[in-house]
């Protein structure tokens, strides 16, 4: 049975009107989310490359992620593919 918080999500869409290369090349940067994630403290690169991009994401509260990202491929038309995320969770730090 699921409890109550467990059915609770949190939605948001932007539209932007932007250069669709443009906005792929930015969300394809090492450490990205620190340019406009509200609630990121710092996001490390840990691995960057074309086979293989892992970064640890800290959000402001001190909650830590490591981001394994196993698709990140773009389609050559105005759709793309967005990136598959297996999240781990690493640590809680509460300081």
């Amino acid at each position: 049975m699921k409890n109550k918080l467990s059915q609770l999500s949190v939605k948001s869409e932007i539209k932007l009107y932007a250069d669709i290369e443009k906005v792929w090349n930015l969300f394809s940067e090492p450490s990205h989310l620190e340019l406009f994630h509200p609630f990121c403290k710092f996001n490390k690169t840990i691995i960057w490359d074309e086979q293989k991009k892992t970064d640890k994401l800290v959000y402001l509260n001190g909650l830590v992620y490591e981001r394994i990202i196993y698709s990140c491929k773009k389609i050559r038309d105005s759709n793309y593919t967005q990136k598959k995320n297996k999240v781990k969770n690493l640590k809680l730090n509460r300081n």
